[in-house]
């Protein structure tokens, strides 16, 4: 038997991504969206047998192996700037490791959706979010507080992070997951050293030269980025410290 299987494509005006970029977002839309998702991550089974070390061990490392692919000399970006996202990150999971013992006893780390992105999620009466990561079902293991501040972000990088930070709330609202602000701005930062890296080593394929100008741009807008709230959560630290 030949099995034949007829696709149809979501309409691309519905697209979270395109919306944001066109200004057509539809706020009711937006809440049905973070609804549905909501819905899927207060179903979703945590994941309680993880040992917190084993955990921010490997997100160090992912930290690191990031930082140093944006250090090739070939890139010639800015590695003062890198080096301080890289330390700062590194620098939080030391001092909050008590946060990311909380997560794992609160049943906050879930089999996720692993890449959760604007382009991933088609608005509607009845929304349909697509293209869950599943080359790698380890890889969707991770804090419902990562992915939707990577959620966030890249709203953000499409010039509205309100859009994001409504995903977040009904999230909280729905879960009863009180997140602090000073983690949300940590996975930011580690996210857009990662999509900075994505971004630049394009210059490492040929095909992707003649639009050097482009990704490179997006890389330095994503240091930017991550630099910025670098600076939120140190003052977020140094708030807490005080308080």
């Amino acid at each position: 038997i030949d099995w034949l299987v007829k696709m149809k494509r979501l309409p691309k005006e519905h697209m979270l991504d395109t919306a944001l970029k066109e200004g057509t977002v539809r706020s009711e839309w937006v809440g049905n969206a973070a609804e549905k998702l909501a819905e899927f991550y207060v179903d979703s089974k945590p994941v309680y047998n993880l040992d917190q070390r084993e955990l921010r061990g490997g997100i160090m490392r992912d930290i690191e192996i990031n930082s140093a692919a944006l250090l090739n000399n070939n890139f010639k970006l800015d590695h003062a700037l890198i080096v301080g996202i890289t330390t700062d990150l590194l620098h939080f999971m030391i001092k909050r490791a008590d946060l990311f013992v909380q997560r794992i006893a609160g049943g906050r780390i879930l089999d996720a959706h692993g890449d959760l992105r604007p382009e991933h999620i088609c608005l509607g009466p009845i929304p349909v979010i697509i293209d869950r990561l599943e080359f790698n079902g380890e890889l969707r293991i991770m804090d419902v507080a990562e992915e939707l501040a990577f959620l966030e972000l890249e709203c953000e990088m499409l010039g509205n992070a309100s859009t994001g930070r409504v995903f977040l709330d009904v999230y909280c609202l729905k879960s009863g997951d009180n997140i602090p602000e000073m983690l949300i701005h940590f996975y930011k930062v580690k996210r857009a050293l990662l999509r900075a890296k994505l971004s630049i080593n394009h210059l490492l394929e040929g095909k992707y030269l003649v639009d050097a100008g482009k990704w490179r741009g997006r890389c330095d807008a994503y240091l930017q980025v991550a630099a910025a709230y670098c600076k939120k959560t140190e003052n977020l630290l140094i708030w807490k410290i005080n308080l």
